[in-house]
């Protein structure tokens, strides 16, 4: 640190100026500084916000460098951190549009999570705190760990490219930390899992049905329409690029919220900025409007007919338990007079609540009358490995119903926040569009296997539910519903034409044959029903009662699985058993060992006032057999990172779980006593970079095996990624090198998603503006091993610094692989210095400036 050195021309004085104070956002908080040149420097104290008028000019930041200021890092708007090296006279701030500098105090440098003594528990180990200390990219890394040194119980680790710490300290030293001047920011250590949207799609098995490997299926949610209801506009956010329609959000402000902004996102991010923050359907399209019952009249219709949203997502409640009110038979009303409509809703936030039903705190308190609509999806809220979180609000509905309908992950979800960026948020509100974007996902994948058409919801709903993993209680509960999404089942059923429809009369039975293959562990059989709007004066909403039976090639009948809704809290918990229904419009048979041969499904019309009733029916057949879901090939995971991995089985015992670098030459076993039905599993990335990396599961029984279907990815992420964007064509990327790594891409921001525009093996080049008429954009880059692909690192944003100059670079090439030396005028043109062959320097004498 010896080689700073700071001076004023007049130490001790301040230069105060004439003007309102400014705001300064930083991700520690929002501050107010005042407007002044702070010259009191001294040796330790060299770094400064410095804020301008307006971006400094490149010619302009060169003259400052010259006159004693480097240039570190931007933040917007219009504010770097410099570092100081040399007197400085007063004229320079008003000749280069300086309009203050200010220090940089300790508190704009402390994460939010770590201020006011409130610590993250997952940061604390043997009573010690855990945090990341980051240092300026100029100083020398040795004698910042000699110095943290000494304030610290231990340096943890250290990484030098990043020239940032992780140590351990008593926590009341962390402001001391803060004091120290050449640390830029602390943060806590990462938490144990990833970014939620990712264990989120894995859990809910997003992933298997929309693969990153190229012969995978291929369902994001393309050619689907989803209207979401929230706080009002979502904020600007390139994770939506393209892909959102706010012109119904009439009356619609910004609320000051970013609800409706983390909502959109797990249904429909693309992850352009952060691939970790990547929603459920990437491909769907958006329509957003402020949360309003009278939207559900106003806009719905209009939307369902002529601009073909097929599914709505909501995350607002309306009275906790208030029964089936008029808003909940209207909503039956409008999805069956909209076939293909589905109303999806969260199943609410009052779990531990007595919300009147009778049975004491903890029971029928889900939120709003809608979402005891019976058409309608109630979304209850999971963890990332399927617990059930405490805050869910439970069934039954008022008249003794199955509500919330079914489960997904809503706990500690990664998303989309405003002015591009993501946040965490808990809650059903983030279980709820889990669900909208896993249907837009089977809306698209039924559509591409029957010609286009859309679904009907009623059918969509019923392999929803049906395919779901029981999870809690055996059955159906009135805390999970119908069990965990599994969104990869839900397509097999779809697939194997596993489901039909038919109608029944009052006092009619119908009979339907379903072959039962050999091997099966398990058969499920579901008959659901978009009922009858009902009255609210009724206590009993069902208006058309079906009633079914699963008889055996051997005679044996099988009622469907139902609840006792008697108003105790021992009766609402215990298992469901097997009787007759006369309060659910669906109902479900399952047989464990079924032995092989014709069953027949019989459905009666038991009481259909209004006929005859529209029915669908779907069956699954489960084997012992495992099967990895994730990681199943072509994804791109971080050495050190921790990973769930997941897989889908029915009872096998316990598992060997093994992983291989080099193709299965050679296997590491991971774990040999795995338990088959929690279904995942948690493992830390090894530090092996490699494209031929997969995972085997064995149950330990002989029985079956699985193993990805192509192989994955190991590599770190690129770091230190910068943008240098001189002239509208011209663009210089460059980051800091990656261990394995063989070569780079280089993506940008196209019409939708990030595209990739340039391959290198280098780690700063120059690339020719697709899209001359772009001059803002965002952009990334990830190494690759070999013919494997990384994952992308969080994108920055760039913008041409001069909007005249054009032409600048060497034409020979998309990429200039040099360091370009200067901007020059030569007296005819302006031109970029420094090719490696000047002679292919594209000339352009309209382009030139002073």
């Amino acid at each position: 640190m010896k080689k700073l050195y700071l001076f004023c021309l007049s130490l001790g004085v301040i230069f105060s100026l004439k003007s309102q104070d400014l705001e300064v956002k930083l991700s520690s908080g929002n501050f107010t500084v005042q407007k002044t040149i702070d010259c009191d420097f001294s040796e330790q104290d060299p770094y400064r916000l410095c804020f301008f008028k307006q971006l400094p000019t490149d010619i302009e930041k060169r003259e400052l460098k010259d006159i004693g200021i480097d240039f570190l890092y931007y933040l917007p708007k219009n504010i770097f951190v410099i570092l100081l090296k040399k007197d400085l006279s007063q004229d320079i701030f008003e000749k280069y549009n300086i309009v203050s500098v200010n220090k940089i105090l300790p508190s704009y440098k402390i994460h939010k999570k770590l201020q006011n003594d409130s610590f993250p528990e997952w940061c604390f180990k043997d009573d010690l705190l855990h945090i990341k200390v980051l240092f300026y990219k100029n100083v020398n890394f040795s004698d910042c760990i000699k110095q943290i040194s000494l304030l610290s119980n231990k340096i943890e680790s250290t990484n030098e490219s990043a020239k940032s710490l992780v140590i351990s300290i008593e926590p009341q030293k962390i402001d001391a930390i803060s004091n120290i001047f050449f640390v830029s920011y602390i943060e806590p250590i990462d938490p144990p899992a990833l970014p939620e949207n990712k264990s989120g799609r894995t859990l809910h098995r997003s992933n298997t049905i929309n693969t990153d490997y190229a012969t995978g299926r291929k369902y994001n949610g393309d050619g689907i329409n989803v209207m979401m209801h929230d706080d009002g506009y979502v904020g600007p956010h390139i994770d939506r690029q393209g892909r959102v329609d706010q012109s119904f959000c009439s009356g619609c402000s910004s609320s000051g919220s970013d609800h409706g902004d983390h909502v959109s996102g797990t249904i429909m991010g693309a992850g352009n900025l952060d691939p970790l923050g990547r929603g459920m359907a990437d491909g769907s399209f958006l329509y957003v409007l402020g949360y309003s019952t009278n939207n559900y009249y106003n806009y719905v219709p209009n939307l369902y007919s002529n601009y073909n949203v097929v599914i709505t997502s909501a995350s607002y409640s309306n009275g906790c338990n208030a029964g089936y009110t008029s808003l909940a038979s209207d909503l039956d009303l409008q999805i069956n007079n909209s076939p293909n409509l589905i109303h999806v809703f969260s199943a609410g936030n009052s779990g531990s609540s007595n919300c009147g039903y009778g049975a004491g705190s903890g029971w029928g308190n889900v939120t709003g009358g809608h979402k005891q609509a019976k058409n309608v999806i109630t979304v209850a809220n999971l963890t990332s490995t399927g617990g059930l979180a405490s805050s869910s609000s439970r069934g039954p509905a008022a008249d003794g119903r199955i509500k919330p309908d079914i489960s997904a992950k809503g706990s500690s979800v990664y998303s989309t926040e405003e002015n591009q960026t993501y946040g965490y948020k808990t809650g059903t509100s983030m279980s709820c569009p889990g669900i909208s974007g896993v249907l837009a996902q089977l809306y698209q994948a039924y559509k591409e296997l029957n010609n286009g058409a859309d679904p009907s919801s009623a059918l969509m709903k019923c392999i929803l539910l049906n395919s779901a993993d029981d999870i809690g209680n055996p059955g159906p509960d009135y805390k999970h519903g119908w069990g965990q999404v599994n969104s990869y089942r839900a397509v097999k059923m779809l697939e194997n034409n596993n489901y039909f429809s038919s109608s029944v009369s009052q006092g009619n039975t119908n009979a339907y044959t379903i072959n039962v293959p050999s091997g099966v562990s398990k058969v499920k059989v579901m008959v659901y029903w978009h009922d009858k709007e009902a009255s609210t004066s009724a206590s009993i909403s069902l208006v058309n009662d079906i009633d079914i039976q699963l008889i055996t090639p051997a005679g044996t009948a099988f009622n469907p699985w139902v609840l006792d809704p008697t108003a105790n809290s021992s009766n609402l918990n215990q298992n469901a058993v097997r009787n007759y229904d006369g309060l659910n419009n669906m109902e479900q048979v399952t047989i464990d060992n079924p032995s092989a041969g014709n069953y027949t499904l019989n459905v009666e019309g038991y009481s259909i006032p209004y006929g005859p009733q529209e029915f669908f029916v779907t069956y699954e057949f489960i084997t012992d057999d495992v099967e990895l879901t994730y990681p199943i090939g072509g994804e791109s995971l971080v050495p050190g990172e921790q990973e769930y991995i997941r897989w889908d089985s029915y009872d096998s015992g316990n598992l060997t779980i093994q992983y291989t670098v080099n193709g299965g030459n050679s296997w590491n076993t991971i774990t040999n006593s795995a338990n088959s039905n929690n279904k995942y599993y948690s493992w830390i990335v090894p530090n092996s970079i490699t494209d031929n990396a997969l995972i085997r599961i064995s149950a330990n029984n002989g029985n079956s095996a699985s193993i990805s279907n192509t192989s994955f990815t190991i590599i770190d992420v690129p770091s230190n990624l910068n943008v240098y964007w001189p002239c509208p064509d011209s663009i210089n990327v460059s980051w800091n090198s990656v261990n394995g790594a063989t070569s780079y891409d280089i993506s940008m921001l196209g019409q939708k998603y990030m595209d990739s525009i340039f391959s290198t093996s280098s780690t700063n080049v120059w690339v020719i503006n697709p899209n001359p008429s772009v001059t803002e954009s965002w952009f990334s880059v990830r190494a690759n091993p070999s013919s494997g692909k990384g994952r992308r690192a969080v994108a920055v944003n760039a913008q041409s610094i001069n909007s005249v100059c054009s032409g600048y670079g060497c034409t020979d090439s998309l990429a200039y692989n040099y360091t370009p030396l200067a901007i020059v005028n030569d007296g005819s043109c302006c031109y970029i210095s420094g090719c490696t062959d000047v002679t292919s320097v594209n000339y352009d004498s309209t382009a030139c400036y002073d």
